[in-house]
């Protein structure tokens, strides 16, 4: 057992003079350690299982502050599978190099979007993002948005911006959840909650960004070999390159003989419009709010012949009177999700496609 000092009092942490934001990043730091190099990860680290500690003079390197990370409770660990994890680093690595097609082909790789999906779509919004995650990054922290509204008026813009792709893709529902995403993610919410108490300038994306150069041998098996691929991708000596010296002719030859075919009429080109699909969504909604109305209006009908006729069936009116109320409802629920598609569309905002 390895005593320490709870990671969210303060009061002790700071009387042993020990570095706040210093241990807000060996936690990030750890996590980044356990996920990408060694897959298995420690999915619960709330503030009860951290605790922290001075470093021993004899490891300290003479600065009294330096402290260290204490984790406790290893009863819910995770272990990352072979694509997950190859896909996490060859997302993390796209980010920071602003590669937004190797963003996206890390989202296959991990299988966490279909490969079905729409590439284009997947890849503008992996530009996106990575355009977002720039701009925080270049921002002082000073400038971030710290209260809700801010937060909240910056979501929504950036859905507004995406939407059409979200859109695009959110009707194949090409997204997947490996069994250890879900406790990814509450680890780093975790750790957010244990960052920002120990130090209110911490950013996660900052601290990964220092951490990129120890996980570089990561990204290729050997941080040689990526650098020797990096030197090659800039003077177009890649394998592909040399490749497309000898491929290119036929390319050309392809695409005239692709175009031909075309003009000729043998190929014929499918268009898909996203104005007409959502305009197809907006009609069957309107469609099955008039079938629930319908079907309502036919039972209360139903109900009204039964009474003048029988009027001592109480079972049958009530059950007519049910199905009518459930119609109604249906219908009306119909018709408020349709207004809301009317409302956010005219606020250039397509979340209600995606449901």
């Amino acid at each position: 057992y390895c005593p320490g000092v709870k990671v969210n009092a303060i009061d002790k942490i700071d009387a042993l003079g020990l570095d706040r934001p210093q241990l807000a990043a060996y936690a990030a730091e750890a996590y980044l350690l356990q996920l990408l190099r060694y897959g298995f990860f420690h999915c619960d680290p709330h503030p009860g299982n951290v605790a922290v500690e001075a470093m021993p003079p004899s490891e300290n390197g003479g600065d009294a502050s330096a402290g260290r990370i204490i984790l406790y409770d290893y009863g819910m660990m995770g272990t990352l599978a072979p694509s997950l994890k190859a896909g996490l680093v060859k997302g993390f690595f796209a980010v920071y190099e602003r590669d937004a097609p190797a963003l996206a082909e890390a989202l296959y790789d991990a299988e966490l979007i279909g490969r079905d999906t729409d590439r284009l779509s997947v890849e503008m919004i992996s530009r996106y993002f990575i355009e977002t995650f720039s701009a925080r990054f270049a921002m002082d922290t000073k400038s971030a948005p710290a209260d809700r509204l801010e937060r909240e008026r910056m979501r929504v813009s950036a859905m507004q911006s995406i939407g059409q792709e979200l859109a695009a893709i959110g009707g194949s529902q090409p997204f997947r959840y490996p069994e250890a995403f879900p406790f990814i993610l509450r680890a780093f919410t975790a750790l957010e909650g244990i960052g920002k108490s120990l130090d209110p300038g911490y950013d996660v994306y900052r601290i990964s960004r220092r951490y990129l150069k120890d996980l570089v041998d990561l990204k290729d098996g050997s941080a040689l070999l990526t650098a020797v691929k990096q030197v090659q991708k800039r003077l177009g000596l890649r394998g592909e390159d040399l490749t497309g010296l000898v491929d290119f002719p036929r390319k050309i030859t392809a695409l005239k003989t692709l175009a031909d075919r075309v003009e000729s009429g043998e190929l014929k080109l499918r268009v898909r419009t996203l104005e007409v699909e959502r305009a197809l969504f907006r009609a069957a909604l309107l469609q099955r709010a008039t079938l629930y109305g319908v079907f309502a209006c036919m039972l209360l009908n139903s109900a009204l012949f039964v009474f003048v006729t029988a009027g001592n069936l109480y079972g049958v009116l009530q059950l007519f009177g049910a199905g009518a109320a459930y119609a109604l409802v249906r219908a009306v629920l119909c018709l408020l999700k349709l207004r809301q598609v009317l409302r956010d569309e005219a606020n250039k905002y397509y979340n209600a496609y995606l449901g």
